[in-house]
């Protein structure tokens, strides 16, 4: 995994998505907008950064980031006149690579390391498609919910920016 920064936010559900995505291993660079327990703050973006979490997603934090090879957030509430403002832009809702790194809001317990990776438009097949995978014995090597934008671009982004050999097959 490479460099990732978060977006700060001392509400209680971000805190917990950060302690559970640390406990699994993600390796957060720092934080930015505001500061957070353990992690290191800075007022600008790094240059090195190549993957971005915002735990609020608001127009002005997607217009900052825009130059970020990789954007995790879930659009789900944001307003339709501004999704339009930001629909080229390389945003997933999120991914898992278990045992290793979380981004977003995927419950870790549905995943298991195996080979395979799923790229869905829908957050409640990526879960149902991990579960049933799980629940046979295959685990997965990589889980991400792609709301706009091409896939065949994401394959791409997975391809430069995480090294996961495991991948044997992505459905």
């Amino acid at each position: 995994m490479k460099s990732i920064l978060v977006q700060g936010s001392k509400n209680r559900e971000a805190l917990y998505h950060i302690q559970v995505s640390q406990n699994m291993g993600t390796p957060f660079k720092g934080t930015f907008e505001e500061e957070m327990p353990g992690l290191t703050f800075f007022q600008e973006i790094p240059k090195d950064i190549e993957v971005v979490w915002l735990l609020k997603p608001t127009l002005k934090a997607l217009l900052r980031v825009a130059s970020i090879p990789l954007i995790i957030a879930d659009l789900t509430k944001f307003p339709e006149h501004d999704k339009k403002k930001v629909s080229g832009l390389p945003i997933i809702e999120g991914l898992i690579i278990p045992g290793s790194c979380r981004l977003g809001t995927m419950p870790p317990a549905l995943f298991m390391k195996g080979p395979l990776g799923f790229i869905s438009r829908s957050k409640s097949l990526a879960y149902e498609a991990a579960y049933e995978t799980t629940k046979s014995g295959v685990g997965q090597s990589l889980v991400m919910v792609v709301k706009n934008g091409s896939l065949e671009k994401f394959k791409d982004i997975l391809k430069k920016y995480f090294s996961i050999e495991e991948i044997r097959e992505i459905i």
